[in-house]
């Protein structure tokens, strides 16, 4: 995998396939205006708004989020490195609280179609 963060063939459509340091990478979200944008070579911009849901989705999560492509055999060390940026989302600048009991910024888990775990 790169390290180097540039982003290229952006597309923020659904389904569709873009490159980060020359890894590749699927849009999985609602397909929103607002729910993936590239303001810069470098930045990617989510936003999430109360019952966005990915294609593969039910009535549950609220979701925008990418997928790498890269699978990374089990017992290989692995550095995660990013920066992030929380926009306010209520009046005057402030936080308010969403329904959600959790956040997760970035996951990692099972190749669900090689171990036949879905």
């Amino acid at each position: 995998m790169a390290t180097n963060g540039t982003i290229t063939s952006f597309s923020s459509a659904p389904k569709n396939r873009f490159d980060i340091g020359g890894d590749g990478y699927e849009v999985q979200t609602a397909g929103n205006s607002y729910s993936l944008s590239n303001p810069d070579s470098d930045t990617l911009r989510f936003e999430v708004h109360s019952g966005d849901r990915a294609w593969y989705d039910g009535s549950y999560p609220d979701r925008s989020e990418i997928e790498g492509e890269a699978r990374i055999a089990a017992g290989t060390p692995i550095a995660i490195d990013y920066q992030v940026k929380l926009e306010p989302n209520g009046p005057n600048n402030t936080f308010v609280n969403t329904t959600s009991s959790y956040f997760i910024l970035g996951q990692m888990h099972n190749d669900d179609s090689a171990s036949g775990v879905s």
